[in-house]
């Protein structure tokens, strides 16, 4: 059965109206900018054994069926820029999240100041680029796939800081040569389940990346730091306080450790090719962890395209991997019995992801803002631990592998 959001047979009925704006634009005058983006999409799973989610901020996955929840979005951008020197910008985003609603989202709310070509400095609410791509992973008429790989971007923790970033830029040789400085705290909150999610607002971020542009290609090196606090609300949340109040040492340290601050590294290297009808990108980032309930992992991925006119077949191959050997302190069972209400809690691996995804599309570019997308995934899946990173609802005896088959319609106006 179709479980298409209640909203979307409507949206459905207004794309000639989308498709007339995309090609003349909603509003714009000299100072002042509105414009939009938007994917309808539908996602089919054939496996019944795990719900697939595009990210960790969505607390249901498509399960065995078809649903119309885990691409489809709509964004709105104002802008205001009353000299060439001073802009202000605003963006919402509606799309399922955390709480299984569609509530927009203050996603860009910043003010920008730009004095030179060389020089750029923003403050406010402002997306999260720890990666290439990371900022504009919302707008699906960007990118050639039906949505960012899930290995790669879905195991982001947050969207959006607010805090300051800075960019330089200098030409060097035959290129160009820019950086950017951030920092600033995480505004985001991130799905456990239906019925729990945790709250990482207040985690603090400082880091930067430096890019050089060489004609057609594009290099990126990056590192972000981040001090990360979050409080678990929910079920979940309840079972834990329950835990921590139970008076077991085993119970009491299982609660704390679930909950404790903790800082990661992240590192990454990109590297992006547009040459005509060809384009590629390579992408690897490695997490080094100093909590013990999220292991250090590798993840990565390249992407293939080539446009043949309207058309533009593509390939990418996905993959994060976990370190195995995850310490949980001396003394530490690995499951540990709780009261008769609670069952057993699986502590190894409750942050454990493992997996890779082969994927094969096309995109058709058949009016000047909007393209339609197909896309089919074939995901294998390392069965341990819990993996609510990416995947929701799993069935004690699922093999670890589904297909998936994708088809949206992303526009711009």
């Amino acid at each position: 059965m179709i479980k298409l959001t209640r909203n979307l047979p409507r949206a459905l009925q207004v794309l000639p109206l989308l498709a007339l704006l995309a090609s003349t634009g909603l509003y714009a005058e000299s100072d002042f900018t509105v414009r939009g983006f938007g994917t309808l999409g539908i996602a089919h799973n054939s496996s019944d054994g795990a719900g697939f989610t595009r990210d960790i901020t969505q607390p249901k996955g498509v399960k065995g069926g078809t649903s119309g929840h885990t691409d489809s979005r709509l964004g709105l951008q104002l802008s205001y820029r009353p000299s060439d020197t001073w802009e202000a910008t605003a963006q919402l985003v509606s799309h399922y999240n955390y709480d299984g609603k569609y509530s927009p989202d203050l996603t860009w709310g910043f003010i920008k100041y730009n004095p030179s070509e060389e020089l750029e400095l923003r403050a406010g609410r402002l997306g999260w680029d720890v990666y290439m791509l990371a900022d504009s992973r919302d707008v699906g008429y960007s990118y050639l796939w039906v949505r960012p790989p899930v290995e790669y971007y879905g195991i982001l923790q947050f969207s959006k800081l607010n805090g300051v970033d800075l960019v330089v830029r200098k030409p060097v040789g035959e290129g160009l040569l820019w950086g950017k400085l951030f920092a600033g705290e995480a505004a985001d909150k991130l799905a456990i389940d239906e019925h729990s999610y945790a709250d990482v607002g207040g985690s603090q971020l400082v880091g930067g990346h430096i890019n050089y542009q060489l004609s057609e290609w594009q290099f990126r090196l990056g590192y972000t730091h981040l001090e990360l606090g979050y409080d678990i609300k929910g079920d979940f949340g309840d079972l834990l306080d329950m835990l921590e109040a139970s008076g077991n040492p085993v119970l009491t340290g299982i609660a704390k450790g679930a909950t404790a601050d903790a800082t990661y590294h992240f590192m990454s290297a990109g590297i992006a090719l547009d040459r005509g009808p060809l384009q590629a990108q390579l992408m690897y980032t490695y997490l080094d962890s100093e909590s013990d309930m999220v292991p250090d992992f590798h993840s990565g991925y390249l992407s293939v395209g080539y446009r043949l006119g309207d058309w533009t077949p593509y390939m990418s191959f996905s993959i994060i991997a976990a370190r195995s050997d995850i310490d949980m302190g001396a003394g530490t069972p690995s499951t540990a019995p709780l009261p008769p209400a609670f069952g057993t809690v699986n502590i190894a691996g409750i942050n454990h992801p493992g997996q890779h995804t082969l994927s094969l599309g096309a995109r058709y570019d058949f009016l000047p803002n909007m393209a339609l997308k197909l896309q089919v995934d074939r995901s294998n899946v390392r069965r341990e631990g819990r993996q609510w990173m990416l995947w929701r609802d799993i069935e004690a005896d699922w093999n670890g592998r589904a297909t998936l088959f994708s088809a949206t319609l992303d526009f711009v106006f």
